[in-house]
């Protein structure tokens, strides 16, 4: 909130800057967006990628969305990579090959 003493010297015209900051910061993984499956309502899915090259579906929590990635704050514990091609072709328990 603006306070009312800085809004008794604003003017119609008037350009300022100014600094948001955010009020709390949250520690949160950042995907890419097309590593997210069925995203409704602040939830979602990902495919994981297991030491057997086949594929988990997990279901994430999703928050704020930067560009081409999403804030996932919830879901990817202790998981190590994750499926960011090819995932809307996928099953659970599939088998993938890893191309770089």
């Amino acid at each position: 909130a603006i306070p009312s003493s800085l809004l008794k010297k604003a003017g119609l015209g008037m350009i300022a800057s100014a600094t948001i900051s955010p009020s709390t910061k949250e520690n949160c993984w950042m995907i890419p967006y097309e590593a997210l499956l069925d995203s409704y309502k602040g939830n979602g899915y990902v495919f994981t990628l297991g030491k057997d090259r086949k594929v988990q579906k997990i279901k994430v929590k999703t928050g704020k969305l930067d560009h081409d990635k999403i804030q996932v704050p919830e879901g990817l514990e202790n998981q190590t990579s994750i499926v960011v091609s090819g995932s809307a072709y996928l099953k659970d328990g599939s088998e993938v090959s890893i191309i770089q």
